[in-house]
């Protein structure tokens, strides 16, 4: 079952081997890889062909979907399912030309309604790289809280960095979303519709 999620502005799919050209082409950016830890530059096709291969392979529907606008790939988003089955690490990126849209907190927003209801996540971590103003602010707008720091290792740098790690848990953001309704706030609700 591959859920096809949507919001007033974007479609979340599957991706599939016909996106690795658009893949390897946008993330092939020293501005989004310096910012990842396990995603390396140059990037190149060969890269994109691996990755999608793996994400085919997957023994369960992986939670990771091409972020569209009118039909073209302009980032990813996904949840990596620790070990323990109920929690996930959450990883996206976004095309430079789509930056400062508001793109990347719907289009996440959107996966963490999906992977908190359908999925049965019941904790999602994050990290941003310390400097990474764009991801913190993201990442603090969809209501995660701030649990620590740690070094970790980027393939784009070739070195350690600084990172911040966050997490929301389910509770936490289903109760926030009740509370911006009650509130009154006109806050987007990710309008999530998956289709099979």
């Amino acid at each position: 079952m591959n859920s096809i999620l949507t919001t007033s502005r974007l479609i979340l799919r599957s991706l599939t081997e016909n996106d690795a050209i658009a893949v390897a082409s946008l993330i092939n950016n020293e501005r989004i890889s310096r910012n990842l830890a396990r995603v390396k530059f140059p990037y190149v096709l060969d890269d994109a062909h691996s990755w999608l291969g793996m994400l085919r392979d997957s023994s369960e529907e992986p939670c990771v979907r091409a972020i569209t606008l009118t039909g073209m790939l302009i980032g990813v988003v996904g949840i990596d399912r620790e070990p323990s089955g109920d929690a996930g690490d959450l990883g996206y990126w976004l095309g430079e030309p789509w930056w400062s849209r508001g793109y990347t907190t719907e289009a996440t927003g959107a996966l963490l309604d999906w992977a908190f209801l359908e999925k049965g996540f019941a904790r999602i971590t994050a990290g941003y790289r310390l400097g990474n103003e764009a991801s913190r602010r993201v990442l603090l707008r969809l209501g995660f809280r701030h649990v620590g720091h740690k070094r970790i290792f980027s393939l784009a740098r070739r070195a350690m960095m600084e990172a911040a790690t966050v997490e929301i848990t389910c509770r936490e953001w289903f109760l926030r979303s009740k509370n911006e309704r009650e509130g009154g706030r006109s806050g987007e609700r990710f309008l999530v519709r998956p289709f099979n």
